[in-house]
């Protein structure tokens, strides 16, 4: 019987973004000697690039529609980190957590379903990472969002928590109970030397594969990438949106993107000056930053008309029709950076 817990769980409350991937690997990496800046996170993982959309309804799932265990495996690798994952999600898009019943959301709930298939593999694999001094990426531990488990107390039989600025527990048993019923973990694994090209490199190359849709393992029910901007606007023509969820997905890519353009800016600071080839990388670096921030300045407008969690009133005729304007300038900025990414890319390659 043990007890483990780790340091710095007091600090998690700081939640420094919409996203809680990025939120929780940020905070996992402060437990290696790879303590990078949040947007460095971000941007290295792909994370600040991502887009998926919905259709129709633009759900609230959208921004975690994606393949957690391939695409954060290989954003980890971007910042030289290997890392392991149990997955045991369900193939279909849940409900909306902020529109059910709340007291489904309480912990009372958790002991009225049924206790997860993958839960003791979970737990053995919780346990390793821990006493190897690494907290656990955890996904739906109280609800649909990314958190850590940073201590387990085996007498109590307790989890140690963090989920979007809550510090609480878990009785082990109630791991895989909360209302999605999934469990997802992730933890580091072997920490490697990669060069600061070799970084940006395998990071552009992630991130323009899911810009133009080549992503393995995506949900069936959401489009990626810029095509994703297409289906946007086709669900605010179609009069159908769900508001609270159309929000969150603003909320979540106009962070995403503002910590694109501080990612790409830091870069540019730190990039080598010296040769041609250089100069002209930082150039380019430069330019995609400042699409980005113009990018987020729209975001920021769509924002302001639906905002979180209420979400105004997006079927409103003449609120769609804004909307698909800022959306189509999106995509067009959005165009334009991505051309300036696969630049870069073929002068790292040359």
């Amino acid at each position: 019987m043990k007890q483990v817990i780790l340091p710095y769980s007091e600090t998690y409350h700081e939640v420094r973004s919409w996203n809680t991937a990025v939120d929780s690997l940020y905070n996992m990496l402060r437990y290696t000697d790879r303590k990078l800046s949040f947007a460095m996170v971000a941007g290295l993982t792909g994370q600040a690039f991502r887009l998926q959309i919905i259709p129709e309804t633009v759900h609230i799932a959208g921004p975690t529609a994606y393949s957690f265990g391939d695409v954060m495996v290989r954003g980890l690798s971007s910042i030289g980190i290997k890392a392991e994952f149990i997955d045991a999600l369900t193939p279909s898009i849940g409900p909306n957590a902020n529109l059910i019943e709340p007291s489904l959301l309480q912990k009372d709930a958790m002991g009225k379903r049924e206790i997860h298939h993958a839960l003791p593999d979970a737990l053995a694999f919780i346990h390793c990472a821990l006493d190897r001094g690494y907290p656990v990426l955890a996904w739906d531990i109280f609800f649909p969002e990314f958190g850590l488990l940073y201590g387990y107390d085996d007498n109590q039989k307790l989890l140690y928590a963090y989920e979007c600025g809550r510090l609480d527990t878990l009785v082990y048993e109630n791991l895989g109970r909360s209302v999605l019923e999934e469990i997802y973990v992730l933890a580091l694994d072997e920490v490697f030397e990669i060069t600061l090209q070799d970084q940006l490199r395998q990071a552009l190359l992630m991130i323009v594969d899911h810009y133009e849709g080549r992503e393995f393992n995506t949900p069936s029910e959401s489009v990626k990438g810029l095509k994703a901007y297409e289906v946007w606007c086709d669900a605010f023509r179609g009069g159908n949106i769900e508001p609270n969820g159309n929000a969150y997905n603003i909320a979540v890519v106009m962070d995403g993107r503002k910590q694109a353009s501080e990612f790409l800016l830091e870069m540019t600071r730190s990039w080598p000056q010296l040769e041609e080839t250089d100069l002209r990388v930082r150039s380019l670096l430069g330019e995609a930053a400042e699409l980005y921030e113009e990018i987020t300045r729209h975001f920021n407008e769509l924002h302001q008309q639906f905002p979180f969690p209420i979400g105004g009133e997006p079927n409103e005729p003449a609120n769609a029709r804004r909307s698909i304007v800022l959306l189509e300038t999106i995509k067009t900025k959005e165009t334009e950076a991505v051309q300036i990414l696969r630049e870069i890319l073929e002068r790292l390659a040359s």
